[in-house]
């Protein structure tokens, strides 16, 4: 790769680690051109970014970053997952894969990976996708929203209808003396 292209690279990764809000660090050794692809849609349809990167290139892109010590966890061949929306996104979307693909463990490992810049080991990793993801804590939200005004509805409407049973009843009661 011609001086160029490499700095082009590293300048690319800068922008790429200084926006991401979660990434997630893969050694994809062993895995076939097949798999990476399967690897690279799974990704891509959550929106999260998966890109094969030269541990060198990607070593001077993170000097000096918020997430600088994530660089000595990048040997081997290693590929990264980056987002800057959902943070549960790349971890949710490789757990997936995991789950489709069950004898791809082996092959395709976890590294470590980061979220808000601090580094994350492996198993914090897999527990990040167990976690809801943004869409999720919205709808969570919402029905929140939802069920606080109804039950205030619900609360106003007792206090008149228990009023009208009261009423009613002390009705039935001189209807009864009347007869």
């Amino acid at each position: 790769m011609k001086k160029e292209k490499k700095v082009e690279q590293v300048e690319l990764l800068k922008g790429v680690f200084g926006t991401a809000t979660a990434t997630v660090v893969t050694n994809y050794e062993g895995l076939k051109a097949s798999e990476m692809a399967a690897l690279r849609r799974c990704f891509h349809d959550v929106g999260v970014n998966y890109r094969v990167v030269k541990n060198n290139l990607a070593r001077l892109a993170l000097k000096d970053s918020a997430i600088e010590g994530l660089s000595e966890h990048l040997v081997q061949t290693i590929a990264i997952a980056t987002t800057d929306d959902d943070q549960t996104g790349p971890a949710k979307a490789l757990a997936k894969f995991y789950k489709d693909n069950p004898k791809i463990d082996e092959r395709l490992q976890i590294v470590c990976g980061t979220l808000d810049n601090e580094i994350l080991n492996p198993d914090q990793v897999k527990r990040l996708s167990d976690m809801p993801g943004k869409p999720e804590l919205r709808a969570q939200l919402l029905g929140l929203f939802n069920n606080v005004p109804g039950g205030f509805v619900r609360l106003l409407n007792a206090v008149p209808g228990g009023m009208v049973n009261v009423l009613d009843a002390r009705r039935r009661e001189m209807e009864g003396e009347a007869a």
